[in-house]
């Protein structure tokens, strides 16, 4: 059976073909997700590895970059599941594990399945541009519109790439400052620290943070089971919300979501008879065994440990990641960890930080006997892994050689300290409890590479943050903060002069001139894509450097206007 991977945060794989259909129904894979074939090298989009998946009328979700939206927290790029597929938490910080237990007891949805952590930004990210980079990521819940994805996600892109995902819309659209003015106000009245929450076979979707009541453009007043909040109005049935975002606030707490999830939530909220559940319980126990610390840590019921497992290979080697991370003996192991286990937590410190690498387990057993079961099953896992990354790594690092690209360097150091970290791995028991910590030292010239990693990620946000403010000032950004962010055909772009619509006038006006003079059968098909290529509809925001406005007002004939070529992008910004 074929397998394949995706890049989705938590999501990777392998997946065979029915799997992969689940995901395209749930959101999470589009058309443009990227997504590799077991055995290959090279991400492609679904579209073009699976396009019989999206041979059904409608299934178009552009998933992966439409559907997966991000964050940056502690200058790293944090992938967020967007509406559809997970709750988002602002959550205060705790003394001991993630956050407080009241808190989990009293606000976590019943029927809780995961949730996601990152700490909030330390002092140094908080002058470096990072708070800018907040406020982009949450207009994504003002609007809809994913700013801080677009610009993040967009390193190495094409020109074409960047305006088929929309980037160069954001240097277009009057709402832009708007929504990044309300994506500000809303981050300043949140509190530190990122919970992304996954409730429900369906994954219901919240963004939940303690603070003040935030904007929610376009929203009215509306009541969720007694409490106060927020919705789009329902013009057919002004008493009900229309489908789209909503919140509802309590005790100083407010919930984002899709409407008919956030009514779900508050009708949970407001039980009486509301009592821990078994889901609530568990999460609760490996949270508290959980550091605060670390930058991400995940926790998901046993039958997601395959993709835990194999999201430490994708965060810390993709080059192996994409050729085979595990052996088939290896996922027989994994199988009989899960019938031992209640809950699974993760959570990694990236190379990119320094000092160490480090990926941590943790095991919530079924009781003590099978605690210790489960250390024994991951001695055993640890002495096979160790032993296929030693087949894999030598010929991991040569493909690597061979193929270059930005970063190699940096991707070959993470990779030999992840293959250490494994061979270094160890399980330890703690009554029900077991943790298992892949980690290794950084050497000297790992130590290196993660610096100029870190350096060269720190400054690429910050440009990113002075963009973002140029935006919600409605300033045109600095040239230099857009090449080292799009690069230099996509500033050149962005900066270009635009057609006004009195020049927009001027060149209809020699179009209409070339009418009257006759036009010859041979200029019939000119003559009708020029008229379209200026028409009142497209003609006003193309880019129009002087040299285009001259030709075109100087050209004798549809032809001759037919060859004043502007900037070549294949979608028009």
């Amino acid at each position: 059976m074929e397998r394949y991977y995706t890049d989705i945060e938590g999501a990777e794989g392998p997946y065979g073909r029915e799997q992969l259909d689940a995901l395209v129904r749930r959101g999470l894979l589009g058309v443009d997700s990227n997504i590799v074939r077991e055995g290959d090298t090279e991400w492609r989009a679904a579209r073009e590895v699976v396009p019989e998946l999206f041979a059904e009328k409608g299934r178009t979700s552009s998933g992966g970059r439409g559907w997966l939206k991000w964050a940056v927290i502690g200058g790293v790029a944090v992938a967020l599941t967007g509406l559809g597929v997970g709750l988002l938490l602002w959550a205060p910080w705790s003394s001991g594990g993630l956050v407080d237990e009241d808190f989990l007891r009293a606000s976590l949805p019943s029927d809780v399945s995961s949730f996601q952590y990152s700490p909030g930004l330390t002092e140094h990210e908080a002058s470096d541009g990072f708070p800018d980079l907040d406020a982009a990521s949450m207009a994504l819940f003002c609007s809809g519109r994913d700013i801080a994805g677009k610009l993040v996600d967009a390193e190495g892109d094409s020109v074409d790439t960047l305006a088929a995902n929309g980037v160069f819309d954001l240097f277009e659209s009057p709402d832009v400052a708007l929504e990044l003015q309300c994506g500000r106000s809303t981050a300043e009245k949140a509190e530190p620290g990122w919970l992304l929450i996954r409730a429900g076979e369906e994954e219901r979707p919240f963004l939940v943070w303690h603070g003040q009541e935030a904007n929610l453009i376009g929203a009215r007043d509306h009541s969720f089971s007694g409490l106060d909040g927020l919705c789009m109005p329902n013009e057919e049935n002004p008493a009900s919300c229309a489908p789209g975002p909503a919140l509802v606030g309590r005790d100083g707490w407010w919930v984002y979501g899709n409407s008919g999830a956030v009514a779900d939530f508050a009708r949970d909220w407001t039980r009486e008879d509301r009592t821990e559940t078994t889901s609530m319980e568990i999460v609760r126990l490996l949270s508290a065994a959980m550091s605060p610390a670390m930058e991400v840590r995940t926790v998901v019921k046993p039958d997601q440990l395959g993709i835990l497992l194999r999201g430490a290979c994708f965060r810390s080697a993709p080059s192996i990641a994409l050729t085979g991370c595990f052996s088939d003996s290896l996922d027989d192991s994994v199988q009989r960890i899960q019938s031992l286990t209640r809950g699974v937590g993760w959570q990694r410190r990236p190379m990119v930080e320094g000092e160490e690498l480090r990926h941590e387990y943790l095991f919530l057993a079924r009781d003590e006997a099978d605690a210790d079961s489960i250390a024994t099953e991951l001695d055993a896992v640890s002495r096979d892994w160790r032993a296929h990354l030693e087949n894999t790594e030598a010929q991991a690092i040569e493909d690597m050689r061979e193929s270059g690209g930005a970063h190699a360097d940096f991707r070959e150091a993470q990779l030999r300290a992840f293959v250490r970290a494994v061979h270094e791995s160890e399980a330890s028991v703690d009554g029900e409890l077991v943790r298992w910590e892949i980690a290794t030292d950084l050497v000297d010239s790992e130590e290196r590479a993660a610096t100029q990693r870190r350096e060269a990620l720190h400054a690429r946000y910050e440009a990113i943050g002075r963009i973002v403010r140029a935006l919600e000032t409605e300033e045109k950004p600095e040239r230099g903060d857009l090449v080292a962010v799009l690069g230099e055909q996509a500033a050149d772009l962005i900066l270009m002069p635009r057609a006004t619509a009195a020049q927009c006038e001027q060149i209809r006006g020699r179009i209409a001139e070339l009418e009257s003079a006759g036009v010859q059968p041979s200029e019939f098909g000119a003559k009708f894509r020029q008229t379209q290529r200026f028409s009142t509809g497209s003609c006003a925001g193309m880019p129009m450097p002087q040299t285009l406005l001259s030709c075109v007002l100087e050209a004798p004939s549809f032809t001759n206007m037919e060859g004043c070529k502007g900037p070549s992008i294949g979608v028009r910004p």
